[in-house]
C-alpha cells in the first residue's frame, strides 16, 4: 500500500511541524525582560562576556511612544523564544540627564534595539510600526546566532569604524558624571 502526499497535505503537515517547534521552543524557559534603571549595568550589558558567544538584545523604549507600548508585550514573547539571549529594556527618561549621550551611541528615535556580542554592538535599528517588531528582531536574532567564527570576523573587519564609533560613545558615557 503507498501513500500519497498532495502538496496541500504536505503544508499542513510542515505547518504542524512549525507549530510544534514554536511551541516546544516557547516554553523552554519563563524568562523576562531586565528594566536597566542604572548607568552601569546599563554599560555592563553593553560590555558584556568577552569569552562568550552570548547575545544582549537591548531595547530602548519611551513611556509616552504608543509603538514602543505595543511592542513590549510582544518582547517578552521573543524572550522566552531565545532563553541564550539577554533581554534587556531602558526607558529614555530613566537617564533624562544622559539622553543626548543615548543619541551618540545610535539611538535615533524610539523603540530602537541594539545587539551587543562580547562588547561589540553588532546590530542596531529602528524597529518601525509595531506590527514588524516580531519579525524585524527575529531575522536579526536568527542572522546573528547562525553567524560562524569566520563570519563574525569579517563582519568586524567591514564594520569596524561603527563598533570603533559606539565603543567610543560608550566610554565617553562611562565617564561623563
Amino acid at each position: 500500500m503507498t501513500t500519497s502526499f498532495t502538496p496541500s497535505k504536505l503544508t499542513m503537515v510542515d505547518s504542524e511541524f512549525q507549530e510544534e517547534s514554536k511551541k516546544i521552543r516557547t516554553t523552554t524557559t519563563a524568562k523576562s525582560v531586565k528594566l536597566v534603571k542604572e548607568l552601569n549595568v546599563l554599560l555592563d550589558a553593553m560590555e558584556g562576556d568577552k569569552s562568550s558567544e552570548k547575545l544582549t538584545l537591548i531595547k530602548y523604549f519611551a513611556n509616552y511612544c504608543k509603538i514602543c507600548q505595543r511592542t513590549g508585550l510582544k518582547l517578552e514573547k521573543i524572550a522566552k523564544e531565545y532563553p541564550d539571549v539577554e533581554f534587556m529594556k531602558v526607558e529614555s527618561q530613566v537617564f533624562p540627564e544622559k539622553l543626548k549621550t543615548l543619541t551618540s551611541i545610535g539611538v535615533t528615535k524610539f523603540p530602537f534595539v541594539q545587539i551587543y556580542r562580547q562588547g561589540k554592538c553588532v546590530a542596531s535599528f529602528s524597529t518601525g510600526p509595531s506590527h514588524m517588531f516580531i519579525r524585524r528582531v527575529r531575522e536579526t536574532l536568527d542572522t546573528c546566532e547562525e553567524r560562524s567564527g569566520q563570519e563574525w570576523n569579517t563582519f568586524e573587519c567591514d564594520f569596524s569604524s561603527e563598533i570603533n564609533d559606539n565603543n567610543i560613545a560608550r566610554q565617553n558615557i562611562g565617564l561623563t558624571p
